[in-house]
């Protein structure tokens, strides 16, 4: 026998193809969905309102979840930038650049430009 043949029955065989991407999903971590106190969706709601009363777009921070969408949990994600408006409909609040983020999904939300909504109680 050749020795080139003599080498390729050497050769690793992968029997159990596609296993190794399988493993590497089941360890990539998730976190759970962090809790919303009382006092943090009061203000959400709060931030909410006045952006609904916005006269053009807003200066924000927000700190959102992002469920994973192949296992449970997902990440927290953070994004700073101008709210155009929110979508009651669609429960999304959607920024100049339009990115939309899930309303039920928002863990903070703090307006940076407080000069630009309309205060009704003045």
């Amino acid at each position: 026998m050749p020795l080139a043949e003599r080498a390729a029955q050497f050769a690793p065989f992968a029997a159990l193809s596609g296993f190794d991407v399988l493993i590497e999903e089941q360890a990539r971590y998730t976190d759970r969905r962090p809790p919303v106190s009382r006092e943090e969706a009061l203000a959400i709601n709060n931030a909410l309102e006045r952006l609904l009363q916005a006269r053009k777009p807003t200066a924000v921070q927000v700190r959102y979840f992002i469920p994973d969408p192949l296992k449970s949990g997902g990440v927290t994600g953070e994004k700073q930038g101008e709210a155009r408006r929110v979508d009651l409909s669609a429960r999304t609040l959607i920024f100049t650049d339009k990115t939309a983020i899930p309303i039920d999904d928002i863990l903070m939300l703090a307006i940076l430009c407080d000069s630009c909504y309309t205060d009704t109680k003045s």
